[in-house]
């Protein structure tokens, strides 16, 4: 909603605003996918 609110007024800054917002998303995927890796290898290393 802020998003959209923003583009009204300013349509470059909604936009810049887009990207953060999906680059802030793909970043916390990121670091999910290599947080359960973490996890994963450490459970395999103590199971050995």
């Amino acid at each position: 909603e802020i998003i959209r609110q923003v583009t009204v007024n300013c349509a470059e800054r909604g936009l810049l605003l887009l990207r953060v917002r999906d680059e802030i998303k793909m970043t916390m995927a990121a670091y999910q996918t290599l947080y359960q890796s973490s996890i994963a290898f450490g459970m395999r290393k103590a199971l050995q």
